[in-house]
């Protein structure tokens, strides 16, 4: 199908792409989009021939995604597959490949490795070794027959159905899922299936000996997990939205408002766009890729604090409308002390904005203070704050002694601060009995398949999937790579409510997948849908205060000067964050969008992210593309 830009819509749509930046200038034109029409056709092909033959204990879609819980194996195939990389998406797991034929003593190592998951997915490929048979060999046989007695076992078969004849035995696996053909679209989809992207539809059209029979296939239902889909599938047109996408990311990049960035579009449960741009730095050396974390800055605020915040309120344990001194004793007896968990949340507490602790620990000369940082840890310096400097452990109570004494603004209105999310930690972890951010494991990041959103990352993940932050030349005296940007949450560890949590896109937008279902997400159900609506509400729209119960909204005047797209209804919600980032969702259109990128490297100075208008732009394309793409078809 192809598109001709009228001179008439053009005019109304570059506006929504370059907010009438004059240096973006692109030709109206044909844009061409049958070959993602062919695909989107061969994918729903596809979908309709995956048979799934067995699924006992319906164990597809999978469930349980908490680490340690999965594990692949792939057979007949060397490097990580389309399949494996599919399944990533979904949860973080252990990925490995055999050839058909193994010596005994490389499957007895692989079997000790595999003992500590409870689920195995065993991918059955037709690559075709050079010199080697394609057949399963005996050990190897013998091999999935023994992972079937101490795992639950799964296996996608990616040859054709008349095959499985030779490897009867693997009807004995839990879940048996035919696949027919092995290339890249069918490995992609057959794991999107496993985790309830999609669903099962296929069916036999031959028997199989008496193993199955003509027209056996089980019905299983999609949209259990976000699925991933061409735009086609909504009635977007591709080249067009990748067109416009990445001419204003271009001119982002080009302009050096960032050097790299992600983003992320899902409707409908259905992640339609996601790509990765530029690189970590503008030394042009690390590309950035879809599994590279960013530090979300203030995006923390929701889906770390408030999101804890949330299931404290429907449990009980704290009310929005009791005083905020009730949860933080040090309020008491001070002017703070009335001040509502609500009017705090919805940064209309006459709390200071800001408070720069860490100058608190230097002395005129420049250096620090005792009892406040060294460049060597020990037991009193046992918090580390960046690379080369540890904090002391008692420093975090002058933290608390500041904010305590901090000045109240004089009147009552929306002023931002970011005061009370350093407190929520503590509180916490005083009414749950754990660790903040295990408190957010547990309930959420785990159970969700969320293993990116996380704190202080250089602990657990390799230094080249972690973008850069400032070069920071007053505080730690170095560059910020892995430990968290903004110093207030570097002084409380890198763990803290206000800023500190790191993740990709892709994980990002299962959090906000839930908040559109209302709380609920892969059949459990992590917030009550009252809850939801409550925090995500304007809270005193009435007083010009847009904000929700931690969350930000669209601006109630002139939306052209907000974060966010013109377009966004009042419903919608998210936050931004300092460094670059913006995740939003719309319950009115069923949309997620999500923006990653560093735009404070190398330095906070550079402001033409917020200039140029980069964040709304793309996110108003998005709003707008589909009536582009339905009016432009009559032209």
């Amino acid at each position: 199908m192809k598109i001709t830009i009228s001179y008439c819509l053009y005019s109304i749509l570059l506006p929504l792409i370059s907010l009438a930046q004059p240096q973006l200038t692109t030709e109206p034109g044909t844009y061409d989009n049958t070959s993602q029409v062919e695909e989107l056709k061969h994918r729903k092909h596809i979908e309709r021939q995956l048979t799934l033959l067995k699924n006992e204990g319906e164990v597809i879609p999978i469930r349980q995604v908490s680490t340690p819980a999965l594990a692949t194996v792939s057979i007949g195939e060397k490097n990580l597959t389309p399949f494996q990389q599919g399944i990533t998406r979904y949860t973080a797991c252990p990925h490995f490949n055999l050839d058909f034929e193994n010596s005994p003593a490389k499957l007895a190592q692989l079997e000790t490795q595999l003992q500590p998951f409870s689920t195995v997915i065993i991918g059955i490929h037709q690559f075709i070794p050079l010199g080697s048979s394609t057949a399963l060999g005996t050990s190897t046989q013998e091999f999935i027959k023994q992972l079937m007695k101490q795992h639950t076992v799964i296996v996608a078969f990616f040859r054709p159905a008349a095959e499985l004849k030779r490897y009867a035995f693997l009807a004995n696996a839990q879940a048996l899922l035919l696949a027919h053909q092995d290339d890249p679209t069918t490995g992609d989809l057959a794991g999107q299936l496993l985790f309830g992207g999609i669903g099962a539809k296929g069916k036999l059209e031959f028997a199989i000996d008496d193993l199955f029979q003509v027209n056996d296939g089980l019905v299983t239902q999609g949209g259990f997990r976000l699925k991933y889909t061409l735009p086609e599938e909504l009635h977007i047109h591709s080249a067009l939205l990748s067109h416009r996408i990445d001419s204003v990311v271009r001119l982002g990049l080009t302009e050096k408002a960032f050097p790299g960035c992600q983003v992320l579009a899902a409707k409908n449960g259905k992640v339609f766009f996601q790509k990765s741009y530029g690189y970590h730095t503008y030394q042009y050396q690390n590309k950035v890729k879809d599994d590279d974390v960013y530090d979300l800055a203030s995006v923390t605020k929701v889906t770390a604090a408030t999101l804890a915040l949330m299931k404290m309120v429907e449990e009980g344990k704290i009310d929005l409308d009791a005083p905020f001194s009730t949860y933080w004793k040090d309020f008491k007896k001070k002017e703070k002390a009335n001040f509502t968990v609500r009017e705090v949340l919805a940064h209309y507490a006459r709390l200071h904005p800001y408070i720069v602790y860490w100058q608190q620990a230097v002395r005129k000369n420049g250096k620090f203070k005792c009892h406040t940082f060294k460049t060597d840890s020990n037991k009193r310096y046992n918090a580390r704050v960046s690379k080369d400097l540890y904090m002391h452990r008692k420093f975090r109570k002058k933290v608390y002694k500041a904010i305590r004494q901090s000045p109240l603004n004089p009147g009552k209105e929306y002023v931002y601060s970011g005061l009370s999310f350093l407190l929520y930690p503590e509180i916490i972890k005083h009414l749950t009995g754990q660790n903040f951010d295990q408190f957010l494991q547990t309930q959420f990041y785990q159970p969700l398949g969320a293993s990116n959103l996380t704190f202080n990352p250089y602990e657990t993940l390799p230094a080249q999937r972690i973008v850069p932050t400032e070069y920071d030349s007053l505080f730690r005296k170095g560059q910020i790579h892995g430990f968290v940007h903004d110093e207030a949450a570097a002084v409380m560890g890198g763990i803290s409510g206000n800023a500190g949590l790191f993740s990709n896109a892709n994980d990002l937008a299962k959090v906000l997948q839930m908040w559109l279902q209302n709380g609920t997400y892969a059949g459990t159900r992590y917030l009550k849908e009252a809850t939801v609506k409550e925090f995500t509400r304007c809270q005193y729209c009435e007083e010009g205060n847009r904000r929700g119960l931690g969350f930000d909204k669209p601006l109630l005047e002139h939306k052209e000067r907000g974060s966010v797209a013109v377009s966004a209804s009042m419903q919608s919600f998210g936050h931004t964050g300092f460094t670059g980032t913006l995740i939003w969702a719309d319950p009115s259109k069923d949309l997620v969008f999500i923006f990653l990128s560093n735009r404070v490297y190398p330095t906070r100075e550079n402001k033409k992210l917020y200039s140029l208008n980069i964040r709304p732009a793309i996110h108003e394309i998005l709003y707008q593309l589909q009536d582009s793409y339905q009016a432009s078809s009559k032209d």
